[in-house]
């Protein structure tokens, strides 16, 4: 059985919209994870307008230790919330 603190740092990204962590106009918003196979479901999105990219595709999935270096959990924002990055 998986250590619940190691769980719980798994389910901090649900929910959360992730930018690309090399700077570019898209991202992935994480609608699920698999304790099984220890990956994320992933939706793309655009970052700026936080829209699904292709809305008819279905949701895909990504290795946990894949998502920490393809986007950027700590830049994560919760889904709707708008970060100003004019600020």
């Amino acid at each position: 059985m998986p250590n619940p603190d190691f769980l719980k740092q798994r389910y901090s990204l649900l929910f959360k919209d992730l930018p690309a962590a090399d700077g570019s106009n898209y991202g992935v918003r994480v609608i699920g994870y698999d304790e099984e196979t220890d990956d994320y479901i992933i939706s793309e999105i655009n970052w700026d307008t936080k829209e699904l990219i292709e809305q008819d595709n279905e949701p895909r999935y990504i290795d946990a230790f894949k998502i920490t270096y393809r986007y950027s959990p700590e830049s994560a924002i919760s889904i709707g919330e708008r970060r100003d990055e004019d600020e």
